[in-house]
């Protein structure tokens, strides 16, 4: 199985600021940015406005599916370049897909902390990491 990133953002006031045609641009910039990561195959499972209080007063959340990590984080590292954490308040959760079976029978076994260790972020936590603000933050 894949990792699985899940994404968790909300407009940043410059984002706010700007007029249509500008909101257009940077969209169609980051469409560019994005096309060769995900011809490598990463997946948007689903997409959502969220309906409740989320972390960090997120608004919206992406799923998506990559063969590795590293395919991952190389959809992180095209978003930054794109410059779009300088307009979104963004949070990325980043873990090996798993079977639900599996995780809760860790829970009965009491094995869990075995599993938060290991290479599911940046930080080596295996629980994700908040991406940092873009340049001018």
């Amino acid at each position: 199985m894949g990792a699985l990133l899940i994404e968790l953002w909300s407009e940043r006031p410059a984002w706010q600021a700007m007029d249509r045609a500008a909101r257009e641009a940077f969209m169609a910039k980051v469409d560019a940015e994005l096309a060769p990561v995900r011809a490598s195959g990463i997946t948007l499972l689903a997409a959502a406005d969220l309906v409740a209080d989320a972390p960090q007063g997120s608004r919206h959340i992406a799923i998506w599916r990559a063969e590795t990590e590293e395919d991952a984080a190389a959809f992180r590292a095209a978003l930054a370049r794109a410059g779009w954490y300088a307009m979104f308040d963004q949070t990325d959760l980043v873990g090996h897909e798993t079977a639900l079976a599996e995780i809760l029978a860790r829970h009965v076994s009491g094995h869990l902390s075995a599993h938060l260790s290991g290479p599911g972020s940046a930080d080596g936590s295996g629980r994700g990491s908040r991406v940092p603000p873009g340049p001018g933050d």
